[in-house]
């Protein structure tokens, strides 16, 4: 039974850390519902969402050092959001994107010509000097489009960072990219003219 409170002390503990690090406010479960029969009753489901939690936030923004014998809960300099408070933008804001997305998107021939389309993502890091490295496909189509919206990214200026508790942070951003055709079938009209 001590080393069951102790644990549970631990985990409250854990969870008071992750609340502030991340900037939740956290709520009892005596507070929200009153009574120790349901704090008894959710206590063990309470405890693997907050491991499954605490593992994801761990994975994606911070990491935990023992100081002293107790857990600590820091932030990584060097860590990627993919929730921040303000988010990425290019230079211009979205407007100015999709004018630059149509500009330079090239339709590659041999996907037009067998119709080949759809949505690729590509994701990246937008670095803190606006900078964007880490790119890749996260959703494939096919080899012909998703080369042609890499070189698209990586053609892109500096972007304008993301910003978590009024810093500017490393943070990932994913952007679809609407392959379609808009190849008319032949008519016969149009084989007329092919042929003269």
């Amino acid at each position: 039974m001590v080393k069951g409170k102790s644990i549970g002390e631990s985990l409250k503990s854990l969870r008071r850390q992750m609340a502030e690090a991340n900037g939740i406010d956290r709520v009892s479960i005596k507070s929200l519902f009153g009574g120790d029969w349901l704090k008894r009753k959710l206590g063990m489901l309470g405890i693997s969402l907050v491991l499954v939690f605490g593992v994801a936030c761990a994975s994606k923004a911070v990491s935990l050092s023992g100081s002293h014998g107790k857990n600590q809960l820091t932030q990584k300099e060097d860590s990627i959001y993919v929730f921040v408070e303000k988010k990425p933008e290019f230079p211009g804001g979205n407007n100015v994107l999709m004018a630059f997305l149509s500009k330079n998107i090239k339709y590659p021939e041999e996907a037009l010509e067998k119709s080949i389309q759809g949505k690729v993502v590509v994701s990246f890091v937008v670095e803190k000097d606006g900078t964007l490295s880490q790119k890749k496909v996260e959703k494939s189509v096919h080899p012909l489009l998703d080369a042609e919206a890499m070189r698209v990214v990586s053609s892109m200026p500096k972007w304008i960072p993301g910003e978590r508790g009024g810093k500017v942070v490393r943070s990932r951003y994913a952007l679809p990219f609407g392959f379609k055709c808009t190849v008319m079938p032949e008519t016969d009209v149009v084989k007329e003219m092919k042929e003269d």
